[in-house]
C-alpha cells in the first residue's frame, strides 16, 4: 500500500468498517467522499479492490491487470479505444460476461424478497423527481487547452462526483421548499438507461472507456445505492423506476429477450437494495419493454429512453411517434393515458408538448462530443432536470441542474 495516500492508508486499515465509520475516522461530514477516496486508492494502486457486503467494506490483493496485447503483439493499455479488428472477439467476451453474470444475479435475487414498500398520498403534501439518464459510467474524454494542456473532461469518477451533485440539488431544494412550507412524501429517482457504457460501442459511437464493463457496473451501482440510502433517510418513502437504454445489448446464449448491460446494473442495486435494512423503498425495473409506465401520486409517467425516436419532438414525425406511443397507453389502460413523459438518448435537456402532455427531455453527465456533433446537436452545459409533483400536477415546479 506504498502507493497509497496518508488518508486511503486509514480507511484500509479501518476496515472492515461501513462507509459511515470509515468517514468517521477520516473526519468527512458524508458518506459520498468516502466512496470517493476509495475509488481514487483503486485507480492509485490497482493492486487492491474493495467491495461490500451488508454494508461493510473490506479489501483484498489482486493481480495487476496485464495490458490488452494483440495478435500482432502490440500491447493497448486498459481504456484506449480497441481496434475495430478486435472488435468481435471482445463482443463475444463481454456478452459471455454479461450472460454469465445475469443469471447469477438472478439466482441470487431469488433468495430475497422484492423492495416493495407502499408510497404515501398525503392530499396537499408533494413529491419530488429525480430524473437520471445517459450517465455512461465508462467512458473517457479529454480535450487540449489552448495552451496545449491535455484536460480530462469526464471520467467515471467525474460522472460519480455529478450523480451525487444532482442528488445534493435535490436535498437542498427539498430543504428550501420545507422552509416555505411544503411537505414532502415520496421522491421518484427515474433511471432511463445508459448509465454503462459497456466495452464494444457501435463503430459511430467510438469511445474511449477507463473502467472495464465489470468496473462500469459495480462503481455505478455502489453510487446509485448510496443515493438511494441518503434518499430514504429524507424522505418517507423512495421509488426507483428503472428503463434500460441502448448501450451494451446482449446477443449470447442464456441472456433474457431485450437483455442489457443496464439491466444488469438494475439488478445488482435491486439486489443490495434487497439485502439492505431500508424498509421505505419501491424498486420497479423492466427487462423487457421499451418504455415503463408507473405512477406518481395518481399521475402517470411515462419513460424511455429514446433511441427509438427522434431528437426533437416539435416534427411532424416526432409528434406522431408520441402521439402513437400516447394512444397505446389509452388502449392499455383504458383512460386518458400518461401525464408525463420523460427520454434521454441525445443529451439535450429541454421540455416538449404532446397533446398537452410535457415530455421532459432529460441531458447528461458529460460534455458533448463526437456523437452529439454528428446529430448536429449544438453543445450544450451538462444538465439534468428535477422537479416536484402535486396533487393536481404532474410537473409542479421544475428545475434544471447544471453540473460544474
Amino acid at each position: 500500500m506504498t502507493n497509497l495516500t496518508k488518508n486511503q492508508k486509514k480507511a484500509v486499515e479501518a476496515m472492515p468498517a461501513t462507509a459511515r465509520e470509515i468517514a468517521d475516522v477520516l473526519n468527512y461530514a458524508s458518506t459520498s467522499g468516502v466512496y470517493d477516496l476509495l475509488r481514487r486508492a483503486e485507480r492509485r494502486d490497482s493492486t487492491i479492490t474493495f467491495s461490500s457486503e451488508n454494508g461493510v467494506w473490506d479489501y483484498q490483493r489482486v493481480e495487476a491487470e496485464k495490458p490488452v496485447v494483440t495478435d500482432g503483439g502490440t500491447a493497448t493499455a486498459p481504456g484506449t479505444r480497441i481496434p475495430t479488428v478486435q472488435k468481435q472477439t471482445i463482443t463475444k467476451d463481454a456478452n459471455d460476461f454479461l450472460s454469465e453474470l445475469e443469471v447469477e444475479l438472478r439466482d441470487r435475487l431469488a433468495a430475497y424478497d422484492p423492495v416493495d414498500t407502499e408510497l404515501p398520498v398525503r392530499p396537499g403534501h408533494r413529491d419530488m423527481v429525480m430524473f437520471r439518464t445517459d450517465d455512461h459510467f465508462g467512458d473517457q474524454d479529454t480535450e487540449v487547452a489552448l495552451d496545449g494542456e491535455v484536460i480530462e473532461t469526464f471520467s467515471s469518477e467525474i460522472a460519480a462526483e455529478r450523480v451525487f451533485q444532482h442528488r445534493d440539488h435535490i436535498l437542498s431544494w427539498k430543504a428550501v421548499l420545507e422552509d416555505a412550507g411544503y411537505t414532502f412524501d415520496t421522491v421518484h429517482l427515474l433511471m432511463n438507461g445508459d448509465h454503462v457504457t459497456n466495452e464494444s460501442i457501435y463503430e459511430s459511437q467510438p469511445h474511449y472507456i477507463d473502467q472495464r464493463l465489470r468496473g462500469q457496473v459495480r462503481l455505478a451501482s455502489e453510487v446509485y445505492v448510496d443515493v438511494i440510502r441518503s434518499l430514504a433517510e429524507e424522505f418517507p418513502a423512495v421509488q426507483v423506476v428503472c428503463q434500460h437504454g441502448n448501450h451494451g445489448e446482449l446477443r449470447a446464449r442464456g441472456a433474457s429477450h431485450e437483455a442489457n448491460a443496464d439491466d444488469l446494473l438494475y439488478d445488482a442495486i435491486d439486489l443490495a437494495l434487497r439485502q439492505s435494512d431500508l424498509d421505505n423503498v419501491r424498486f420497479v425495473t423492466n427487462h423487457v419493454d421499451t418504455h415503463t409506465e408507473f405512477l406518481m401520486r395518481g399521475h402517470r409517467g411515462y419513460m424511455r429512453h429514446g433511441q427509438d425516436g427522434l431528437g426533437h419532438i416539435g416534427t411532424t414525425s416526432g409528434v406522431k411517434k408520441w402521439q402513437s406511443w400516447l394512444l397505446e397507453s389509452i388502449d392499455r389502460n383504458g383512460d386518458t393515458g400518461w401525464d408525463v413523459g420523460y427520454w434521454g438518448h441525445f443529451h439535450e435537456l429541454k421540455i416538449e408538448p404532446v397533446n398537452g402532455r410535457p415530455v421532459l427531455m432529460g441531458g447528461t453527465l458529460e460534455p458533448a462530443g463526437d456523437y452529439e456533433n454528428a446529430l448536429g446537436i449544438a453543445p450544450g452545459r451538462p444538465g439534468a432536470w428535477c422537479h416536484t409533483v402535486s396533487d393536481e400536477e404532474a410537473i409542479d415546479q421544475l428545475k434544471p441542474v447544471y453540473f460544474s
